[in-house]
């Protein structure tokens, strides 16, 4: 079984200023690091994209007593902004020592993409397309297990836009999530960029105990269109990061 645990840096808000996120209000919090991540086993890690990790020295000193206490688990973390070669080489070098001890643990890095040209925009401290697609590269070229998420689908992006994500990124990883935009309609994004015609549904979240209820932009007509097109290009496609987490479990 998967247990999915959160890990985040335990002081500091969010800097990656993406406008459509919950991690933008002033009441979210980020949890502390590594909570209650070594009371189980078969342990996942996996932040989203508000959750950009430290790579430290307590960063790897975390993983390496998770690695050292249990097997078969996953330290996945999920980011926007650039990795530095010297994190990507440490990563590397952990995941060869794991996989001589054969004991099924690993660290993979998962990419975000929301857009392509309204970056700067709506994601103002986050590292370019350019850059993600780069750090994709590096990734690969260092044998790091990496998969892609288009999350959230922004309504106003077009499908051939998101197409152009799949083009650009397939190379690297052929390993996608795809996930709905919650959206905060007291937010200056709801207000600046949403539309009331977008169809939405209200949806409870265990992620903001002060608001438990959030608009689900769903956009079932768009991620069929990427499904399809992602397993047209020989790729694997995911509704959500437990999905995928599993899949990546059975390789």
């Amino acid at each position: 079984m998967i247990h999915k645990f959160e890990l985040r840096p335990s002081s500091n808000k969010c800097k990656n200023n993406c406008l459509y996120c919950f991690a933008m209000r002033d009441d979210y919090n980020p949890s502390d690091l590594l909570q209650d991540s070594l009371s189980r086993s078969n342990v996942v890690i996996y932040p989203v994209s508000d959750s950009e990790s430290l790579f430290d020295d307590i960063f790897f000193d975390c993983i390496e007593r998770i690695f050292g206490e249990y097997n078969d688990s996953i330290i996945g973390i999920s980011t926007k902004n650039t990795i530095l070669f010297d994190a990507i080489d440490r990563i590397k070098n952990t995941n060869e020592k794991q996989q001589s001890l054969n004991s099924g643990n690993f660290i993979k890095i998962n990419v975000a993409f929301t857009n392509i040209n309204q970056i700067s925009e709506i994601e103002s401290g986050c590292a370019t397309y350019e850059e993600r697609i780069q750090l994709l590269k590096s990734l690969k070229h260092h044998k790091v297990p990496c998969s892609v998420s288009i999350k959230p689908i922004l309504p106003f992006i077009s499908i051939e836009e998101y197409k152009k994500i799949i083009d650009d990124t397939i190379v690297f990883s052929n390993c996608y999530v795809l996930g709905d935009l919650y959206v905060d309609e007291g937010s200056e994004f709801f207000k600046n960029y949403f539309q009331e015609s977008e169809k939405t549904k209200l949806k409870t979240v265990s992620w903001l105990n002060t608001k438990p209820k959030w608009l689900v932009a769903e956009s079932p007509h768009i991620k069929l269109e990427l499904h399809k097109y992602i397993a047209e290009n020989n790729g694997v496609s995911f509704e959500n990061d437990r999905e995928m987490l599993n899949y990546a479990f059975m390789q």
